[in-house]
This record gives C-alpha cells, structure tokens and sequence, in this order.
C-alpha cells in the first residue's frame, strides 16, 4: 500500500505469500517453518538478485490494488460487524 517494492521472508502458508505475489508489489522468499531454515540461507542472494532487477523496473501504478481488499480496514470490519451481528441473533 505504501506503493514501494517488497521483500519478503515469510512462511510459505503466510496470506501475505500471495497477496505480495498476486499483486506484484515484490519478491517473496517463503520457507517451511524451522525445519526450513536452510532454504532461507540457500536461496537468499538469488531471491536478492531477483529483487534488485524487479525494482529496476518496478512500477507502482503496476501494483493491482484489489489483491489487498480482503485485507482494508472497511473489509475488516466489516467481517466483524457481520460476526457481531450472528452472535447477537
């Protein structure tokens, strides 16, 4: 949202994954929790080089918004409006 590239190191069942991948707001690193450790280690200068060409041609009007909505603050709240709702009828 702050409409600057990303990299990130986040475990590969993180939401984040795929909303930085189907936004193409950056490059992902993703592991497996701690017995993956070693995959951070091994792939990191690639995963580097990798970002350090897409912020060359990176451009932030490329970036598709709609991949963050689930995540606003209106559709947030309004998730737990809907869950307040359910539990007072």
């Amino acid at each position: 949202l702050a409409k600057k590239p990303i990299l990130a190191v986040l475990h590969k069942n993180s939401t984040a994954v795929e909303v930085i991948q189907n936004s193409g707001a950056g490059i992902v690193l993703a592991f497996n929790g701690e017995e993956d450790l070693d995959s951070i280690k091994n792939n990191f200068c690639e995963k580097t080089h990798e970002y350090l060409y897409f912020i060359k041609q990176f451009d932030p009007s490329n970036i598709i918004m709609t991949a963050f909505e689930q995540y606003s603050a209106k559709a947030v709240t309004k998730q737990l409006v809907n869950l307040i709702e359910k539990i007072n009828l």
